[in-house]
């Protein structure tokens, strides 16, 4: 929930690669953050540092969040999933 949240508030997300976590930010910060591998604090530094050294970088990449969170987690896009797949299992 952590990373929803951030990218909720238009921020970018660092985060080790645990369960679920690529398949919220998706590849190289094409979903507003970066997918570092689990127990790399020199990947997880390097990402952070980038983004603390380039203002304009991390607005785009937290914009990109932002833009995730609302197309794919929002209750709206949860509650089109759910209906079409009940939809899907409705028997005729």
């Amino acid at each position: 929930m952590a990373p929803l949240e951030a990218m909720a508030c238009g921020l970018p997300v660092v985060a080790s690669c645990a369960p679920g976590v690529v398949d919220i930010l998706g590849d190289a910060g094409e979903f507003g953050g970066f997918v570092v591998p689990t127990d790399d604090a020199p990947s997880l530094a390097s990402h952070v540092g980038r983004l603390l050294d380039d203002d304009q970088a991390a607005l785009e990449l937290g914009a990109r969040a932002r833009t995730r969170v609302e197309q794919a987690f929002s209750l709206g896009a949860a509650g089109e999933r759910l209906k079409a797949l009940l939809g899907a299992r409705r028997v005729t």
